[in-house]
């Protein structure tokens, strides 16, 4: 279910993060936390692209997602929406080639596909954002 969300100062399709909420996150999820729709289909994208099964999903703190898929998209659902900015935390197992840096990889490439900004420094420690392309330039 998404609604089309004019209180950002923007028009954005925004969803509702708990549609998605991971069934390992912890009690610190934000009831109503919304995020843009685009990142939605972002993540579902990739997950779909991903040669090893992917599991994605909101999550309270963070910390509390767990997977037992080799590769797994997150964010965290509290406080403050994600609509304009979406900071996207990743993880993937070694497999057959496919790791943390082709996962990271491939969601770059497909956030500009879809014409989404996306950030990100290659590092496999740093999450990748969505929504603005300078992100890490500040």
């Amino acid at each position: 279910m998404s609604r089309f969300n004019t209180s950002y100062g923007s028009r954005t399709a925004t969803t509702k993060s708990g549609y998605y909420l991971h069934d390992s996150a912890c009690s610190l999820y934000t009831e109503g936390h919304e995020i843009a729709e685009e990142f939605i289909e972002v993540i579902k994208e990739v997950a779909d692209r991903a040669p090893v099964e992917t599991d994605y999903g909101a999550a309270g703190c963070g910390s509390c997602f767990r997977t037992d898929d080799p590769t797994a998209l997150f964010w965290t659902a509290q406080g403050g929406d994600s609509v304009d900015c979406l900071i996207l935390k990743f993880d993937s197992e070694d497999v057959d080639g496919f790791d943390r840096t082709e996962l990271g990889s491939l969601i770059v490439n497909v956030a500009e596909e879809m014409d989404v900004d996306a950030d990100w420094t290659g590092d496999t420690s740093d999450c990748v954002v969505l929504g603005d392309a300078d992100f890490y330039d500040d």
